[in-house]
C-alpha cells in the first residue's frame, strides 16, 4: 500500500533517478532491472532492506545488459 511503501535503498543518489522497472516477486524476494549510474541497466535483488538489496553485473563492463520482460 501507499502507506507501506517506502524505499529501502537510493541505487543511483543525486539528481538522477534509477529507473526501476519489471519488478517481479519470487519467494518473497524482489527482482527488478535498474542504473547505478555506472554500470548500465542490471539485474538487482532486495529481501526488502538496504543491506539485503545487491545487484548482479551481467554484463562485466561498463555497458549495460539490458535487462527486461
Amino acid at each position: 500500500t501507499t502507506a507501506t511503501t517506502l524505499r529501502v535503498q537510493d541505487i543511483q543518489p543525486g539528481e538522477y533517478g534509477s529507473y526501476p522497472k519489471d519488478m517481479s516477486g519470487v519467494n518473497g524476494r524482489l527482482y527488478f532491472a535498474a542504473s547505478d549510474g555506472s554500470n548500465g541497466r542490471e539485474l538487482w535483488t532486495t529481501l526488502g532492506t538496504a543491506a539485503s538489496t545487491t545487484m548482479s553485473d551481467l554484463f562485466d563492463a561498463t555497458g549495460s545488459s539490458s535487462i527486461s520482460g
